[in-house]
């Protein structure tokens, strides 16, 4: 038998631990292990990641979880923070160095009862919660905070400037409210609205039954695909150049001051491809220069459209307001736009030197079809107006290329065109089958003339054409002298 050398037998050194410490493996502190203080039934007072390992009760005039530290991270790991102290707070982040609840991130758990559920201010991080109660604010975080998928019952969330909330719910009166350079989107609010400040954000929301304003924001912000339904007071305001697209208000109930609209804008603001149905007031108000394109307001109590100075209205349809369809100031500019059985007339631009341009009015009732004053009217058409003329137009206005029919009943006649006033020009209009006259120019004084060229009139009830002594009228041609007229400014009794 032969035997081999075995090698050195001798340790290189003492033997190295092979497993890691319970430090290595969960390396945050259990909540239910700090001690509190005279305010808080736990008190966090060094940096660092907490979790819980159980649910935790609050405690009378304590808040249940203080933090003194900026840098701390609270997963409640799926538990609750029960019975709260109802003037306090579940999770405090408490002032340090004036930067109050500095880099606070909460997670994953359930926040019952207090004032306030979970209270950080700068730089607050909230995800995954449910917080009931919370009688103040169930979240309240300062600028730079972010609240993603979170749930509030019966309060509100309210962040500072710079923030976002993103796939939240509220169920209280607060709502959502944000500030500067915020933003919104996907959430959902019930007995509460949505607010911000200048620059905010809103999209693809949804809001019921706000006490005040559904969406409510300031200056140079932007609202997109967000629906409200059922509001005391506008269901979206804007103030000054802010966008608006994609929404719809239903059921503003109009029990706010007076002044309201579905849809509530100062200067400059646009609105594209928006609706506002079934309201206690007018569907769109606006100041001056706002703009909208293809957007519906339907049986709104007032105007569907009411618009400062300077407004422009394209592609835009009013349907079954009590009011009148739109309503315009001076300089604005109506183009492509649809009224539609309104109840104090179809569309009008009353205000010096606003255009209508391609739109039509029909079926609408207790004014005129469509009506401007020392304005432009082309390329338009009115038709089965009750209570009104088709087309109505004061002095110095152009009515061009229109058309004016079935306006009226026998009951209670109506003109085609009724023009008072002097110094405007009627060229290339057609009215026919009205119960009333079907041009009618009122203006007698030669000084004040109003051109009446190629125009024509045929099977209207009480005559073809009304035209005032003193004006400029092109020739009368009967139909027999159709064929032969070689006058082009002539106007056509058919």
């Amino acid at each position: 038998m032969r035997v081999a050398a075995q090698g050195v037998l001798v340790p290189p050194g003492a033997p190295a631990p092979t497993m890691k410490t319970l430090t290595q493996v969960e390396p945050r502190k259990d909540v239910s292990t700090l001690s509190g203080n005279s305010t808080a039934v736990y008190a966090i007072t060094v940096a660092g990641s907490y979790y819980l390992t159980s649910n935790l009760n609050g405690a009378a005039g304590k808040d249940t979880i203080a933090v003194t530290v900026p840098g701390v991270t609270i997963d409640l790991n799926g538990f609750s923070l029960l019975s709260t102290d109802s003037s306090r707070s579940a999770i405090l982040g408490i002032d340090i160095l004036g930067d109050s609840g500095a880099s606070l991130t909460v997670r994953n758990g359930r926040v019952v009862g207090g004032a306030y559920g979970v209270r950080g201010t700068t730089r607050l991080a909230c995800y995954d919660l449910i917080v009931e109660g919370g009688s103040t604010q169930g979240v309240l975080g300062g600028s730079d905070s972010i609240i993603e998928r979170c749930r509030v019952s019966s309060a509100g969330m309210l962040v500072g400037v710079r923030s976002k909330i993103t796939d939240c719910t509220t169920t209280g009166a607060s709502g959502i409210s944000v500030g500067d350079d915020s933003l919104v989107t996907k959430c959902q609010t019930t007995a509460g609205g949505i607010t911000g400040t200048d620059n905010v954000q809103i999209s693809h929301c949804n809001v019921n039954n706000a006490p005040a304003f559904g969406i409510n924001v300031n200056d140079r912000s932007i609202i997109r695909y967000c629906n409200v339904t059922t509001t005391a007071r506008a269901g979206i305001q804007v103030n000054s150049r802010c966008r608006v697209e994609h929404c719809s208000v239903t059921g503003a109930t109009g029990s706010g001051p007076s002044g309201d609209g579905g849809f509530k804008a100062g200067s400059e603001s646009i609105f594209e491809s928006c609706q506002v149905t079934g309201s206690g007031v007018p569907g769109f108000v606006s100041s001056s220069s706002c703009q909208f394109q293809n957007c519906i307001a339907k049986t709104n109590t007032g105007a569907g459209f009411s618009c400062g100075t300077q407004s422009r209205l394209t592609d835009c349809t009013a349907s079954g307001n009590s009011g009148l369809g739109i309503d315009a100031a001076d300089r604005s500019v109506i183009t492509g736009c649809l009224a539609l059985a309104n109840n104090a007339g179809g569309i009008y631009a009353t205000g010096l030197g606003a255009i209508l341009d391609r739109c039509s009015a029909a079926a609408n009732t207790g004014g005129a079809g469509l009506r401007v004053f020392a304005g432009t009217i082309r390329d338009c058409e009115a038709r089965e107006t009750l209570g009104g003329p088709g087309i109505r137009a004061s002095s110095g206005s152009m009515v061009l290329r229109n058309t004016s029919n079935s306006n009226g009943v026998a009951a209670t006649p109506q003109n085609g065109f009724l023009i008072e006033g002097g110094r405007g020009r009627v060229e290339g209009n057609h009215a026919y089958n009205n119960t009333g006259l079907g041009i009618q120019v009122t203006n007698t004084s030669s000084t004040n003339s109003v051109l009446v060229i190629s125009n024509s009139a045929g099977s209207n009830d009480t005559g073809e054409f009304s035209l005032g002594t003193g004006n400029a009228v092109g020739p009368i041609i009967s139909p027999s002298s159709v064929s032969t007229n070689t006058i082009p400014t002539a106007n056509f009794n058919l």
